[in-house]
C-alpha cells in the first residue's frame, strides 16, 4: 500500500527531531535523521542550523521520496517512529496548583473578573494580569478561584503552575526553563524537550491548542517573560501574577489591593475564633493599622493571637530574645516598601530564642532557592542533627518567618529575608555572615562530591573533595538516588558556585563545577541553569593560581554545556581553549578529553569525516601517557569511549559493518573494565541496535535492545537512554509490521 506523506508532516517530524535536546538526550535522534538523509539523498548532509535549514531539508527529503514508492515508504516509516516526536495530546493531565491557606476573605471583584475572562469568546489569548504589592494576596487569588469554581470540571485537561521567584537573579527560572517543565508535565519525554525558548514555546502552543487548561504564572518578572505562554487556544486560560502593572502586556489587568477593615477583622476572626479574639478598641485598631490590610501580615498576627489565647506566652515556647528589636524599632511598625509588613518579621523575631534567631539570620545571608533540614543543620554550629534542624525550621515557618513550600523544603519571602539579613549584619557582623555562607557552601560541596561519585564512580577527577571518594563501590540504587538528589539541589548548587566566587573561594568554585558535570551527562534540560556556574568555573581556573590542569577541565565542561544548548560557535571556542590549556599544562588525560569533545561536536553537526581525526589524535595522546602519569588508571575506559565514538562516525557515513564491529568492541571494553561501565555498555548496545535498524535487521535489533536494557539497569539507569531503547522498540514494531 502506497503511504501518503505530506509536506507539513515531514516538516513537523524534522523540526521535532532537530529541536530536541542536544547531547546525550538526542545524539541517537539526530543520527537517525542523518542516516535517513544520507540514504535518500545519496550524499553527506550537515545538521541544519536553524528553522530555515530544517525546512529546506524537509522539502528536499519529500522531493526525493516522491520519486519512488520505496523511498516514500522509508520516509513514512521514519516519520512514524521518529525520535523527538511530541507525545499525543491528552497523554498527561498536570495538577500543579499549590496548596494555599485555608482562610480567605473578600476578592469577590477579582473572582468575578477571572470568571468572566475565563468564559470570554473571541480572538486573542484569554488571560488576566493580577498585580499588587507583596503580601496583599495576589498569588492566592487564582488558586482559591480555581478551587471555588471547580477547576477540574472547567479545565479537565489540567492546571499548570510556575513560580518565577526563586533564590537570586542567577537561579530564578527563565521562561525557557518553565516552558520545559510544562512540556514534560504535558507528556513530552525529558529527552525530547526542545533546546531553545522559541522552539519550546512553539511546541507548547501546539500541545495546548485543543486542550482545556488553566495556566497560572506567579511572580512574573516582566512582560517579555509572560509572552511565550500566551496562546490563542480557546480552551486555555492564563492568569499572570506580578508585583507591577506590566504595561507591555495587552491583557485585562486588575490591581489587587489591601483588604478592607471589615474583611481584615473577619480574617482574624476566622483564624482565631470569635470568642478568642482578645483585642478590642485601640489595641485592635493598632494591630489592623500595623497589618495594613496585608493577608500575609494578618495570617501571622492571627497565628500569634491564637497562641496567646491558648496560653503560650508571647507565642514562644522558649525564652524570648532579650536583645531582639523592640516596639520602638522603626522597622517593627508599618508595612515595608513591598507590602509584606516588616512588622511580621520584626514581631516574629522578638519571639525567637537566641538559638532560633541565630539560625534564621544565618540562613538569610545568602539567597538560597530553598532550604532543607540537612542544609540548615550545617548553617550554624550547635545544631545536633537534621531532626533538630527540622524542628527549628518548623518553628520559623509557624511564625511566618519562612514558608514551608512542600516536602522537606522551606523558603524565604523577600521581606523577611531582607529583615533577617539586616539583623545578621547588625548582630553577627561581616565575619559571622561570612562563616554562615562558607558553612553552607562547604556543605553543598560535600553533597555534590559524594553524589557525583555515586552517579559516575568510574569518572576521573581532579578536585580533592571528589578524589576522596575514588574507589568506593556504588550500587545501582545508590546511583539513581544520588542523581535524583543532584537534580533537586541543582539550583542551590549553582548558588553555591556563585557564593564561592563572590567570597573568592576559587578552589571550591571549580570543584563544585567538576561535580556538576554528571548532571549534564545524565540528565536533559538543565544546561541553561548550569551554564552560569560553568562559566564561573572557567573564569576561576583562568584567572587564579589553581592546579593548571583545572583550566582545561573547566573549559571542556563549558564546551559540552554549550554544545548541548546548540551554541556551536561558543562550544568550539571553549573546547579550543580547553585543548590549549591542557597542552600547556602537559596533562595528557585532559588533553585527550578535550580533543574527544571537539570530535563529539563534529558528530552533532553531522560532520562525520571531520570528527574521525579528532578521535585519532585523542588516541595518540592516550598512547603517550606513561605508567606513572596522572590519569593512567582511566586510559582503558577512555580508549573504549573513543572506540564508541568512531563507531558512531562509521554509522553516520553508512558503513554498517564497520559500525557494528566498533560498537561490539566498545561494548566488550566497557564490560571488561576493572570497574565495569554498564551505563556506556548500554549506550554501545543501543548504537548496535540502531545500525541493525538502519540495515533493516529488526530481529537482531530486538535482541540487542533487551541486552541494552539489562545493562542500563546495572548502570544505575538513565531516563535519556531508557527513552532511546523504548523508541527503538517502537521502531522495531513498526518495521516488523511492514
Amino acid at each position: 500500500m502506497l503511504e501518503l506523506v505530506s509536506a507539513a508532516a515531514v516538516g513537523a517530524a524534522v523540526q521535532a527531531v532537530c529541536e530536541g535536546t542536544v547531547g546525550q538526550a538526542s545524539a541517537r535522534a539526530t543520527e537517525s535523521l542523518s542516516t535517513l538523509a544520507r540514504r535518500l539523498l545519496g550524499r553527506e548532509v550537515r545538521a541544519p542550523g536553524g528553522r530555515a535549514e530544517r525546512e529546506a531539508l524537509a522539502a528536499e527529503l519529500l522531493r526525493v521520496a516522491e520519486q519512488s514508492p520505496a523511498r516514500r515508504r522509508e520516509l513514512a516509516l521514519w516519520m512514524r517512529t521518529a525520535p523527538g516526536r511530541a507525545a499525543p495530546a491528552g497523554t498527561a493531565v498536570p495538577r500543579m496548583l499549590p496548596v494555599t491557606n485555608r482562610h480567605f476573605r473578600d476578592r469577590r471583584t477579582e473572582f468575578g473578573v477571572l470568571t468572566r475572562e475565563a468564559r470570554r469568546r473571541g480572538f486573542g489569548p484569554r488571560a488576566v494580569l493580577l498585580y499588587g504589592r507583596a503580601g496583599y494576596g495576589a498569588s492566592a487569588v487564582p488558586v482559591h478561584w480555581a478551587a471555588d469554581r471547580g477547576a477540574r470540571r472547567r479545565f479537565p485537561d489540567g492546571q499548570l503552575y510556575a513560580d518565577f521567584r526563586r533564590g537570586s537573579f542567577a537561579t530564578a527560572p527563565t521562561p525557557g526553563q518553565v516552558l520545559g517543565t510544562f512540556l514534560e508535565e504535558l507528556g513530552v519525554p525529558e529527552g525530547e524537550v526542545p533546546v531553545t525558548e522559541e522552539d519550546r514555546a512553539d511546541l507548547y502552543r501546539a500541545l495546548v491548542a485543543e486542550r482545556k487548561l488553566l495556566v497560572v504564572l506567579d511572580h512574573v518578572p516582566s512582560a517579555a517573560a509572560a509572552r511565550p505562554f500566551l496562546t490563542p487556544a480557546p480552551g486555555v486560560f492564563t492568569v499572570l501574577v506580578s508585583r507591577t502593572r506590566q504595561p507591555g502586556l495587552h491583557v485585562r489587568a486588575l490591581d489587587v489591593g489591601p483588604l478592607g477593615e471589615a474583611d481584615a477583622v473577619g480574617l482574624l476572626t476566622d483564624l482565631v475564633g470569635r470568642r478568642r479574639l482578645p483585642l478590642e478598641g485601640p489595641a485592635r485598631a493598632a494591630l489592623l493599622s500595623q497589618c495594613a490590610g496585608s493577608p500575609f501580615a494578618l495570617h501571622a498576627a492571627g497565628a500569634r493571637l491564637a497562641d496567646r489565647a491558648d496560653g503560650s506566652p508571647d507565642g514562644s515556647p522558649g525564652e524570648p530574645l532579650s536583645d531582639g528589636p523592640g516596639s520602638g524599632d522603626p522597622a517593627s511598625t508599618g508595612p515595608d516598601a513591598d507590602g509584606t509588613g516588616r512588622a511580621v518579621a520584626a514581631s516574629g523575631y522578638r519571639l525567637l530564642t537566641a538559638r532560633e534567631a541565630r539560625l534564621w539570620r544565618a540562613l538569610a545571608v545568602w539567597p538560597w532557592p530553598h532550604l532543607t533540614p540537612a542544609s540548615a543543620a550545617s548553617a550554624v554550629a550547635g545544631v545536633a542533627d537534621e531532626a533538630e534542624a527540622r524542628a527549628l525550621l518548623d518553628r520559623l515557618a509557624g511564625l511566618f518567618l519562612l514558608d514551608h513550600v512542600g516536602g522537606d523544603r522551606y523558603a524565604f519571602r523577600a521581606g523577611p529575608r531582607r529583615y533577617a539579613e539586616e539583623a545578621a549584619v547588625r548582630e553577627d557582623g561581616i565575619a559571622g555572615c561570612t562563616r554562615a555562607v562558607t558553612r553552607m557552601v562547604d556543605r553543598y560541596l560535600d553533597l555534590a562530591a559524594e553524589a557525583a561519585h555515586r552517579v559516575l564512580p568510574q569518572r576521573w577527577t581532579l578536585g580533592p573533595c571528589l578524589k576522596r571518594h575514588a574507589g568506593r563501590q556504588v550500587g545501582s540504587d545508590e546511583s539513581a538516588a544520588a542523581l535524583d538528589l543532584l537534580r533537586r539541589e541543582a539550583p542551590n548548587l549553582v548558588e553555591a558556585v556563585r557564593a564561592a566566587e563572590e567570597y573568592r573561594d576559587h578552589d571550591t568554585v571549580v570543584q563544585l563545577c567538576e561535580a556538576l558535570w554528571v548532571l549534564l551527562l545524565k540528565t536533559a534540560g538543565l544546561g541553561e541553569l548550569l551554564l552560569p556556574a560553568l562559566r564561573a568555573g572557567a573564569r576561576a581556573a583562568d584567572s587564579h593560581r589553581l592546579d593548571p590542569r583545572l583550566a582545561g577541565r573547566m573549559h571542556t565542561q563549558l564546551g559540552y554545556a554549550l554544545l548541548f544548548l546548540r551554541r556551536g560557535e561558543e562550544a568550539e571556542d571553549a573546547l579550543r581553549a580547553a585543548v590549549r590549556a591542557e597542552r600547556a599544562s602537559g596533562h595528557r588525560r585532559g588533553h585527550a578529553t578535550a580533543l574527544e569533545a571537539l570530535g563529539v561536536l563534529r558528530l552533532n553537526q553531522w560532520r562525520y569525516p571531520e570528527a574521525g581525526p579528532f578521535f585519532e589524535e585523542a588516541e595518540a595522546v592516550l598512547d603517550a601517557i606513561g605508567p606513572e602519569e596522572d590519569g593512567v588508571r582511566d586510559v582503558p575506559r577512555a580508549r573504549a569511549i573513543l572506540v564508541y565514538h568512531r563507531a558512531r562516525v562509521a554509522r553516520g557515513r553508512g558503513r554498517h559493518a564497520e559500525a557494528l564491529e566498533g560498537f561490539a568492541d566498545a561494548r566488550e571494553r566497557f564490560r571488561t573494565l576493572p570497574e565495569p561501565d554498564a551505563f556506556n555498555e548500554a549506550k554501545a548496545l543501543t548504537g548496535t541496535a540502531g545500525v541493525h535498524l538502519d540495515a533493516g535487521g529488526v530481529p537482531a535489533a530486538v535482541a540487542v535492545l533487551d541486552e541494552a536494557l539489562g545493562a542500563l539497569e546495572r548502570g544505575g539507569g538513565s531516563e535519556v537512554v531508557r527513552r532511546d531503547i523504548a523508541e527503538y522498540r517502537d521502531r522495531c514494531a513498526e518495521g516488523g509490521a511492514d
